[in-house]
């Protein structure tokens, strides 16, 4: 294994979903907030296309999208 060249970086991303917000549709939010070294990088703030039963399903939806904008993110990093 080579040697890892220049400094380490720290990922840090919070990821929260808020059941059923919207009384109307019964839509979920998700809120995911991206830190790269203690320094916000990006934020995303949607309605959940789909609606889910259980605040599980929920959860599960939002961290399927932060795992996407992470990818997406450092792809070409």
């Amino acid at each position: 294994m080579s040697t890892p060249k220049g400094m380490t970086v720290q990922i840090t991303i919070y990821v929260g979903a808020d059941h059923a917000h919207d009384q109307i549709t019964r839509r979920s939010v998700t809120g995911i907030l991206l830190f790269v070294n203690n320094t916000p990088i990006k934020w995303y703030s949607k309605r959940q296309k789909m609606v889910e039963t259980s605040i599980h399903g929920v959860e599960l939806v939002a961290l399927r999208i932060a795992i996407v904008l992470i990818i997406i993110e450092f792809r070409y990093s």
